[in-house]
């Protein structure tokens, strides 16, 4: 019976190849541009997924690919990272923000 260990080191191998990768293009190539917290792909890449939470105040830590594949409960870890990130010091906000993603906005 042959071993699956090289076969699993390989696919190991090949993802922190893939992960490092996309890191330092990242870093090179999108530098300046904003990125969806959950896939890192740069808003140059793919459409960010604006979240309205007041009639002209939104936040967008999700690409729109990665928010059309979650559920509102799987999205808000995202928007709570975002928030203590950008608002840290307006908690007021908070609750409104956490009912626009309830919502599914």
């Amino acid at each position: 019976m042959k071993s699956f260990l090289p076969v699993i080191l390989t696919l190991i191998a090949f993802a922190l190849i893939y992960t490092l990768h996309r890191k330092v293009s990242n870093a090179l190539f999108h530098s300046g541009f904003g990125a969806c917290a959950k896939c890192e792909r740069t808003w140059d890449v793919d459409d960010e997924h604006v979240t309205w939470f007041k009639s002209n105040e939104g936040c967008f830590p999700l690409c729109q690919s990665c928010w059309a594949k979650l559920s509102p409960k799987t999205r808000w870890p995202y928007y709570r990272k975002w928030l203590q990130e950008n608002k840290p010091n307006n908690p007021e906000q908070w609750p409104e923000i956490e009912d626009a993603v309830a919502k599914g906005l």
